[in-house]
């Protein structure tokens, strides 16, 4: 009798599955690369002809550079890896493994750290995120900016209140929101029985004290409780995945309005009217028959002073006073 034994090659070659890559986006724009492991290449039976690896991407290249593979220009999403291998005997076998490209690299957020901010006629000094914001920029999006200001003391807090929200400091509560500064761990105060986010509370490293800023907004008061004092103002960059970064500078608020003073009336006596002993070198009496000069301003009430005053050709209480 005889016996035949057949050996036969049915299986393709073994082809190690690398770990799946979870990768960020570059800092300077919004696309990924990763370097690609060399297949690792089994048959026990025959020789292996062929190996390749190929990409399979809506975007992005396969680059081979001196023996390595490089996938390059990777969109935000996931791609797929694939090798594929084949033996002397025809047998083939595949496998792949993923990429998947995230941004996860924060914004980058520019103050303008030469700003200045003056009060107007009505005392308030208004600035916008246009002032602050001196190219803020993300590498794939970014979505908005906002702005928050320090309020130095309860009165200033009061004060901004008013003017910004109309409210009082009673009408506000605590909240448990978070604030969209994920980094400042800050206490968010909100109108009372509502979600609209007022003032923040947190703790301010420079004071070494916990102190009250704003709620991140497209622009921010100041009155003439800021006036000589240099103002704490930050800047928030938020990009398209909700990664924020903060700048931030103090400014020096000023008043440079001058106030206004208006003399009494001209006018025009009988000498006869003059009191007995009239004496126009006498600035009080002077004060009495003909008024004083008054001064308005942006900022209070300003002091007015008497700097000269001038007696012409005066002779037998007749003459001119300025």
């Amino acid at each position: 009798s005889i016996q035949v034994i057949q050996i036969l090659d049915k299986d393709g070659p073994e082809l190690e599955t690398p770990a799946d890559v979870l990768l960020s986006t570059s800092a300077f724009d919004c696309y990924g690369s990763s370097e690609i492991p060399d297949p690792v290449v089994l048959d026990g039976c025959s020789e292996i002809e062929n190996v390749s690896v190929s990409l399979n991407s809506s975007s992005g290249s396969l680059i081979l550079e001196g023996g390595v593979y490089t996938a390059e220009n990777l969109e935000i999403g996931t791609h797929t890896v694939i090798y594929r291998a084949e033996d002397a005997c025809g047998r083939k076998s595949q496998t792949s493994f993923t990429i998947t490209v995230e941004d996860q690299i924060e914004p980058i957020a520019v103050c303008d750290d030469d700003l200045h901010i003056s009060v107007g006629g009505e005392g308030i000094g208004y600035i916008t995120v246009a002032d602050v914001d001196e190219g803020s920029w993300d590498n794939c999006e970014l979505v908005d900016t906002w702005i928050s200001r320090k309020l130095a003391d309860e009165q200033i807090r009061d004060d901004y209140l008013t003017i910004a929200y109309e409210v009082n400091f009673a009408d506000l509560e605590a909240s448990t929101l978070a604030d969209w500064d994920k980094s400042s761990g800050a206490e968010i105060w909100v109108k009372k029985d509502t979600e609209e986010e007022v003032l923040r509370y947190k703790y301010d490293a420079e004071a070494d004290e916990w102190m009250w800023f704003t709620w991140w907004e497209d622009a921010l008061w100041f009155n003439c409780n800021d006036i000589n004092q240099r103002v704490t103002i930050e800047l928030l960059a938020q990009d398209h995945v909700g990664l924020t970064n903060l700048c931030w500078l103090d400014v020096l608020v000023e008043d440079k309005v001058a106030p206004i003073c208006e003399a009494p009336a001209d006018v025009t006596w009988p000498c006869t009217d003059l009191p007995y002993g009239f004496d126009p070198n006498d600035d009080t009496q002077l004060s009495a028959l003909f008024g004083d000069a008054t001064g308005t301003d942006n900022c209070g009430t300003p002091t007015v002073v008497q700097v000269s005053k001038e007696v012409q050709s005066w002779d037998c209480n007749s003459g001119t006073i300025v």
